[in-house]
């Protein structure tokens, strides 16, 4: 800046004034060499508006804000002052410095809020749509992660940084990292090109950002083109890219724009894994509940997918009357499950041909009843317990089981009354021919306000009317199989009925499932006590490295154990997807491992969905040959809904340890240190036992961030965190604090061992490295800090604060010590 200051003085200085010194006249008119003096300010004004060299709104309206405030002050004290004064001599003849001075604190007091309240008047009078908009893009992030639908947030967020910022377009790409691509999620303004909705791998855009490691801005492109591109990171990982076009006012985008749109960014990032994460564990609750569905409906061949398309058919009612989003949710799921009942009927009654006699109708009308009482067993199934119960009761108060009448009939209940009977209507029966569409209608329509809430009634016909009604819903789930070896075909075997009686009992577990080792404890107990024959084990798969780890607890049971990816039965099973029975383990090759084992005969089938293996179920036998065709049959019907319930017990695992630990380094975040501290302190104190707290500082990260971008400075907190971990012991805690600072709780370590163990931490930290953008560097060094429980405190607050005040003191002396430091862990 000062360079270009003083080049653009040069033709004054040529053409005028060294002239004139030297020569002692001028050689161009003096009028016209001062010509460069008046273009030199409004070439800088020029500059600075065009490429916002400096951000003259902020001078302006801090200018206006401290001119109206020294105005105001000065106006308000003098005849406030003048007041006070003779107010004070009339009443106490004091002199006037007591009334200065109680002026001078009044206005101390209220000078700082009256300042902020007159900025915030400035800045909307300067900008108010722009400032309004910033406002409400700020709140907005605060409260993304309340939003768990993906496009709704993906529509909202893009929506409100167009109307912000000003740009010709708004695009937000969604990152495949199976295709190491991104592909255009949502956008607002102009339409990319065909080629510029998939942006691969080298793409002028995502080569861009990867050598910027963040945001990217382009001067002077066309409307069309991308001005701003912001990378969205989580955990070091990409989720997503945030293009802008151009301002439509022909300004780039300040610094303080990027700033507030990398804030947006960084919350977006979490909050769109977040809601991908909770889309996935939601469609794995319903899949699990539309297997369970599917179970019930297997016993009839007539009304196989009937749950489904009630489901599908009463959603479409509850979003023409416009309920709300949890509401038609929770309709869709009670008419997946509206004839659980049926589970308790007998195949004779549901499969009979002609009329039911009286018993036998009185047998199915409980099924209603049968089917709330299963569901009022599982607290997560609870709000669909009145739906299930009185979806055959009538408007006039003649259905069943209770008899209610009117607005009395819970609305979901009498949306899936008309879903059911214009199913039953559409689709052939045992006893006869399918009615057809125009006589379920006409049926319907001539039954509202007798069997039909009439409201609901006129939904149905709108949506049926206009075309929208789903004639045939898309099934989420594979049909359950029950494998059919008996000749008299749609019959279901003894081996159907014990599978469809276990996966029922699997099911009113699902409440268990936000607990996933205590709900793998209760499912390898319940497939025990039911199958019953040899000793059962239960193996998940290890995502990281493919091994499968046994999950069984117990005596002599295989918690803990590991086995590689492929190898051994359960490898096998669990590598091409097959069920294994081995009659005996000493003349199969997959099983001589066991040979000095004392199980002889072994079945092993794998817990799939959507292709992928995510365990295997194993049971063996001491005996030879002990395992039939029906056990085997038996064990796949029921792996086909345990994988699934599974899965989502594994998703709520995973988002109960996301609010536990720190989204980049994985180990325990600011909010659990503390808890697991305190819940340390009590154990400490109820045994009689020490315990450690060590403080850890990151020295010069900020080096690191500035020399090699902040991907490289995360990569580095990953590894230090990393290595933390490795060094410490399996009760010990690792936490980041936040920032670049950790923590470590050190159950049973006095103050001395706690110094022994903070040297090994520095050794490994001083001799280890980390990958970064293809470089190998060395970790930062840290410094660290140490109390003990009783001698330093005896509560989470007094620890944390001795300990770092230590590290502080560590850190200090660091320059001239830089690799002891026992004399300041005490």
């Amino acid at each position: 800046m000062t360079l270009g200051s003083l080049l653009s003085l040069m033709p004054f200085i040529l053409f005028s004034m060294l002239p004139r010194m030297v020569l002692g006249r001028d050689l161009v008119r003096p009028e016209i060499s001062t010509l460069s003096l008046v273009l030199i300010p409004a070439s800088f004004a020029y500059a600075i508006l065009r490429y916002q060299i400096m951000d003259l709104r902020l001078y302006i309206r801090r200018g206006v804000v401290y001119s109206t405030l020294v105005a105001l002050i000065t106006g308000a004290y003098a005849l406030l002052l003048f007041a006070a004064t003779l107010f004070v001599k009339d009443q106490t003849g004091a002199s006037s410095v007591v009334a200065v001075a109680i002026m001078s604190a009044v206005f101390a007091l209220g000078g700082d809020r009256l300042r902020h309240a007159v900025q915030r008047q400035i800045d909307r009078l300067f900008d108010r749509r722009s400032y309004d908009y910033r406002q409400q893009l700020l709140e907005f992030s605060q409260r993304m992660n309340g939003i768990l639908d993906p496009d709704e947030l993906a529509d909202s967020t893009v929506q409100l940084i167009s109307q912000t910022m000003g740009a010709t377009h708004v695009r937000l790409y969604l990152y495949d990292p199976a295709m190491r691509s991104y592909h255009l999620w949502t956008w607002v303004g102009i339409e990319p090109d065909p080629e510029d909705q998939t942006l691969g791998p080298h793409h002028s855009v995502v080569e861009a950002v990867q050598e910027a490691e963040g945001p990217v801005q382009n001067l002077d492109v066309d409307p069309a083109d991308e001005a701003l591109i912001v990378p969205l990171i989580n955990k070091g990982q990409a989720v997503a890219l945030l293009t802008l076009g151009p301002k439509r006012v022909d300004l780039p985008y300040t610094s303080e724009d990027q700033a507030l749109l990398s804030t947006v960014a960084n919350q977006l990032a979490i909050a769109t894994e977040n809601a991908q994460l909770y889309g996935r564990m939601r469609d794995l609750y319903l899949s699990g509940i539309r297997t369970l569905a599917a179970t019930v409906d297997a016993k009839d061949s007539y009304t196989r997918g009937h749950s489904e398309r009630v489901a599908a058919y009463a959603r479409a009612i509850a979003v023409e009357l416009g309920l709300p989003q949890l509401e038609v949710e929770t309709i869709e799921l009670a008419g997946l499950l509206h004839d659980i009942g049926k589970i308790g009927v007998p195949d004779l009654v549901l499969q009979k041909p002609g009329r039911l006699d009286p018993d036998e109708r009185a047998l199915i009308m409980e099924h209603a009843a049968l089917g709330a009482k299963i569901l009022a067993d599982n607290l997560a199934l609870m709000p669909l317990v009145p739906l299930v119960r009185h979806h055959h009761e009538w408007y006039d108060g003649s259905g069943y089981p209770d008899g209610l009448s009117g607005d009395d009939i819970p609305l979901g209940a009498a949306i899936i009354a008309v879903a059911d009977t214009y199913d039953t209507m559409t689709t052939d029966r045992p006893y006869r021919k399918a009615p057809g569409r125009e006589r379920a209608r006409a049926e319907i329509l001539r039954c509202s306000g007798t069997q039909f809430n009439p409201r609901v009634v006129a939904a149905f016909l709108r949506t049926l009317d206009r075309g929208d009604w789903p004639e045939h819903p898309q099934q989420n789930v594979s049909p359950v199989v029950l494998p059919n070896r008996d000749p008299m075909a749609g019959r279901i075997t003894a081996v159907d009925a014990r599978a469809m009686h276990i996966v029922y009992k699997v099911a009113q577990m699902i409440g268990g499932v936000t607990d996933l080792s205590a709900f793998i404890t209760d499912v390898t107990d319940l497939l025990r006590r039911e199958i019953g024959v040899g000793h059962l084990e239960l193996y998940l798969v290890d995502p990281e490295t493919g091994d499968l780890l046994g999950q069984t607890p117990g005596p002599g049971a295989v918690t803990g154990v590991r086995v590689p990816a492929g190898q051994g039965l359960v490898g096998w099973v669990a590598r091409y997807q097959t069920p294994a029975r081995v009659a005996d383990t000493h003349n199969d090759v997959r099983t001589m491992s066991m040979a000095t084992s004392p199980m002889r005969s072994a079945l092993a089938v794998p817990l799939a969905i959507d292709g992928r293996t995510i365990g295997v179920i194993s049971v063996e036998s001491r005996r030879v040959g002990v395992f039939t065709e029906n056990d085997e049959a038996l064990l796949t019907i029921i792996a086909q809904q345990l994988a699934q319930v599974i899965e989502v017990a594994q998703l709520h695992d995973q988002v109960k340890r996301s609010a536990m630990l720190d989204s980049l380094t994985g180990v325990a975040n600011h909010r659990t240190l503390y808890e697991r501290l305190e819940e340390a302190l009590n154990a400490a104190k109820a045994n009689d036992e020490p315990l450690a707290v060590i403080m850890i500082d990151v020295d010069g990260l900020k080096a690191t961030n500035d020399t090699h971008g902040h991907i490289t400075g995360d990569a580095a907190l990953r590894a230090i965190a990393a290595t933390l971990r490795h060094e410490c012991r399996r009760q010990d805690t690792v936490a980041r604090c936040g920032g670049d600072e950790f923590a470590i709780i050190l159950p049973g370590m006095d103050q001395a061992e706690a110094v022994r163990f903070g040297d090994r931490l520095i050794e490994a930290i001083a001799s280890g490295t980390f990958e970064a953008n293809g470089r190998t560097l060395p970790l930062p060094s840290i410094s660290l800090g140490a109390a003990a429980y009783p001698a330093d405190g005896d509560r989470p607050v007094e620890l944390i604060t001795v300990a770092d005040q230590r590290m502080y003191r560590h850190k200090a002396a660091r320059p001239t010590v830089p690799r002891s430091w026992s004399l300041y862990a005490s």
